[in-house]
């Protein structure tokens, strides 16, 4: 059950791609699943050319209640090019995230994952606003201004550290969850890939746009009709824990934008029991006026549409969105399916009782739906496959 964002508050959940993107991800999930999507903020993909990017975070994080700070061993420490410490740049995008949050009055909570400490007041940055008031004061008074400073550090650590006990309830058991469990989390996680690299072995077309291709860390699949030819596929042919098959019962999740065919009749999303070459598989995928939960076949009739819906609300048509597939097993055997998109269900269980997949792997997709169509692209990024008993807390 989805709460009112508007009795709990807005939440911004700040963190670094390089070592907590997954447990971001997992939290955003639960998160938007508890409070909705609206209320819940994990990146910030909206600042155009020219806009004034420190000016943009201060906005987003000013217009939230609470700021989820995410801390890894590697918070504090991970460099830039140059050798130096990112957090000590005046640019560094998380800096400026807890920055704007503390002195917009936002209350921090931080989340410590995978075993970080509190940063201590010495381990941080003064901030940009002490470093500018102390140009041009005489000696002596930058003395009181750094030993002002130490103190409002100490402080500014217990006011952090001190806010997780106040915070809303539900963000709070979210939070505990999180700290507690991430470990545990980890166990019930089967596979991930942010496609940084391209050690998980997606379909790749090289030089050739169609089918799937890895473009500055993502991954992108790219069709156009021709009389044999509508859909293309990508799956992980090199992750053993998913291919050639993965566990029955799972719940895929997938960062992923429309690129191209925002004005035809062209999906794009993820796939579950499939067969290696695609000739068989569930597909949960977002269509130009519906969500769709279909089966593909080998056979007649090749493709057949098991659910869907046309209530799109949560889906955001020009924007990245979060996509979820269930794709477990009800008390009978049949496969129970259900797709969800920024934490939101928009085609409810569904059950395929009629020569159901029982086996294959897991993947991604995009589809035209007529001759003559013009191309499909869509972008992924943090593909996720979590295990039965993780799947059971939809």
């Amino acid at each position: 059950m989805v709460e009112s964002a508007s009795t709990r508050g807005r939440i911004f959940i700040s963190y670094r791609r390089e070592e907590t993107a997954y447990p971001a991800g997992w939290l955003f999930d639960r998160l938007t699943d508890r409070y909705g999507a609206g209320a819940v903020f994990k990146d910030i993909d909206s600042i155009e050319p020219g806009d004034d990017f420190v000016d943009v975070v201060t906005r987003a994080v000013g217009s939230c209640d609470v700021l989820l700070a995410l801390i890894g061993t590697q918070w504090l420490t991970v460099t830039e090019e140059s050798g130096g410490r990112r957090i000590d740049s005046p640019g560094d995008y998380v800096r400026l995230e807890v920055e704007a949050a503390l002195s917009r009055k936002v209350r921090v909570v931080p989340v410590l994952v995978g075993g970080a400490s509190m940063p201590s007041a010495e381990d941080l940055p003064a901030s940009r606003h002490d470093e500018q008031t102390e140009v041009g004061k005489p000696a002596d008074s930058r003395v009181k201004t750094a030993s002002a400073r130490n103190r409002l550090s100490s402080r500014r650590s217990r006011v952090i550290a001190a806010s997780a006990g106040v915070v809303v309830l539900g963000v709070i058991l979210a939070v505990a969850l999180l700290a507690r469990s991430s470990s545990e989390a980890s166990k019930g996680t089967l596979f991930h890939d942010d496609f940084s690299t391209r050690a998980n072995g997606w379909d790749d077309t090289g030089q050739l746009r169609d089918g799937g291709h890895y473009v500055r860390g993502s991954y992108r699949l790219y069709t156009h009709w021709t009389k044999d030819h509508w859909s293309d596929v990508g799956n992980p042919r090199l992750a053993a824990q998913v291919f050639p098959q993965a566990p029955r019962d799972v719940t895929v999740a997938v960062t992923a934008q429309r690129l191209l065919g925002a004005d035809q009749d062209a999906g794009y999303g993820i796939t579950c029991r499939s067969t290696p070459n695609g000739d068989r598989s569930y597909q949960f995928a977002i269509w130009r006026d519906n969500a769709v939960i279909a089966k593909i076949t080998p056979a007649p009739p090749y493709y057949r549409v098991l659910n869907s819906s046309e209530d799109l609300s949560a889906v955001r048509p020009g924007g990245k969105n979060r996509l979820q597939a269930i794709c477990s097993t009800d008390a009978s055997g049949a496969p129970s399916l259900v797709f969800m998109v920024n934490g939101h269900v928009l085609v409810p269980r569904t059950l395929d009782t009629k020569s159901p997949l029982t086996t294959g792997t897991v993947g991604l997709m995009v589809a035209t739906g007529r001759a003559g169509a013009k191309a499909i692209e869509a972008e992924f990024d943090d593909f996720d496959v979590r295990s039965s008993d993780v799947a059971s807390e939809q």
